[in-house]
C-alpha cells in the first residue's frame, strides 16, 4: 500500500514544472523513497520546443532533488537532442535507452502475459498477431504498452484459446498488409476482388494517391525482388535491397505469379495513370478503377 502512496505518474502533455516540483517535493510516507513519474515526455528537437515551458521550468530544479526522491522522465519517441535541459538532466542523473524486443523475444513476451492470465494463444493468432499489431515495424512507432493493451482486449472479449478469427477480429489487417491483398487480387486477374479491397480503404478514409502510390510500390519491389532472386548469390534479399523481411518474404512468395514482361506492364499502366491523375479533369478514383481493369487484364 505505501509503493502506490509514494508514486506518482503524470503526464508531460498536460502537466506543468510547478506541478511536478509538487510531487517531488511531497514527502514519502512510511518509506524513504519517493518515485516520481513523468509519462508521454518528447527529447527529440521538436518536443524540446513544443515542451519549452516544461523543460525550462525543471531545468534548474534538478541539479538539487530532494533525497530519496526517484525522478523518471519517459519518452516513447526516438532520437534524443541533446539540448540544454537533456544534458543537465545527463549531468545529474542517467540516460536510459530500451531497444524494441527481436521477434523471438517478442513471441516469448506474449507467452509470459498469456500464461500470466491463465491464456494461451494458437501458433497461427500468435504469428497474425504479431503481423497485425505491427511491433516489429520500424516505421511505425509501436511499444509494448501497445502490445499489452492489444492482448488485454484479446483477453476480455473472449474465454479460452485465443485464435485467428480472435486476432482477425480484433486487430483489422495493416495498410500495407491491405496492399499486398490488392496485388494478390490483381496476380489472380480477379477484378472484383481488387475493387473491392480499394473501395474498402476509400471507405476508411485512405488517400486515393497514398493507395495508388503504395501501389507502385509493391510494383517496384517485386520486380527488385524476383531481379534479386534469380542471382546465383541471393543470400540477404531484405538487408541488400532495404526492404522489412516480413515484407520481402511476402513478395518472394508472390513473384512466381508475374513475368517480368507483366510486372513493366504494369508499370508503365502506374505511370501513364499518374500522368493522367496530374492533368486529366477526370475524377481520381474513376482513373484509378480503370487502372485495376487494366492491371487484372495484364
Amino acid at each position: 500500500e505505501s509503493v502506490m502512496l509514494n508514486l506518482t505518474t503524470l503526464s508531460a502533455e498536460t502537466v506543468t514544472a510547478s506541478q511536478v516540483m509538487e510531487a517531488c517535493e511531497t514527502l514519502p510516507v512510511f518509506s524513504d523513497k519517493r518515485v516520481v513519474i513523468v509519462d508521454d515526455c518528447d527529447f527529440t528537437k521538436e518536443g524540446i520546443s513544443a515542451y519549452k515551458n516544461l523543460y525550462e521550468g525543471l531545468h534548474e530544479y534538478i541539479q538539487t532533488l530532494p533525497r530519496g526522491l526517484v525522478l523518471v522522465m519517459i519518452s516513447p519517441k526516438e532520437g534524443l537532442f541533446k539540448g540544454r535541459f537533456v544534458k543537465q538532466a545527463e549531468k545529474n542523473g542517467e540516460l536510459v535507452s530500451y531497444q524494441k524486443l527481436q521477434e523471438g523475444e517478442l513471441q516469448q513476451f506474449i507467452r509470459s502475459r498469456a500464461k500470466k492470465e491463465g491464456r494461451t494463444l494458437t501458433p497461427g493468432a500468435q504469428r497474425l498477431f504479431i503481423q497485425r499489431s505491427e511491433y516489429l515495424n520500424k516505421e511505425e512507432n509501436k511499444n509494448l504498452y501497445d502490445i499489452d493493451h492489444h492482448l488485454g482486449s484479446l483477453f476480455d472479449a473472449k474465454d479460452g484459446p485465443i485464435e485467428e478469427a480472435d486476432v482477425e477480429a480484433l486487430l483489422p489487417a495493416p495498410f500495407t498488409e491491405t496492399i499486398f491483398q490488392l496485388v494478390d487480387s490483381v496476380s489472380r486477374a480477379d477484378a472484383s476482388e481488387a475493387l473491392r479491397i480499394y473501395h474498402a480503404l476509400r471507405g476508411d478514409g485512405q488517400d486515393v494517391y497514398g493507395i495508388f502510390y503504395m501501389l507502385v510500390r509493391q510494383i517496384r519491389n517485386l520486380i527488385r525482388v524476383k531481379a534479386y532472386e534469380q542471382r546465383p548469390y541471393a543470400a540477404n534479399g531484405p538487408q541488400d535491397l532495404g526492404i522489412r523481411p516480413f515484407e520481402y518474404n511476402k513478395l518472394k512468395g508472390a513473384v512466381g505469379r508475374f513475368s517480368f514482361s507483366a510486372l513493366f506492364a504494369m508499370l508503365r499502366a502506374l505511370y501513364e495513370t499518374e500522368s493522367e491523375m496530374k492533368e486529366s479533369p477526370a475524377d481520381d478514383d474513376i482513373l484509378v478503377t480503370v487502372l485495376l481493369h487494366r492491371l487484372c487484364a495484364q
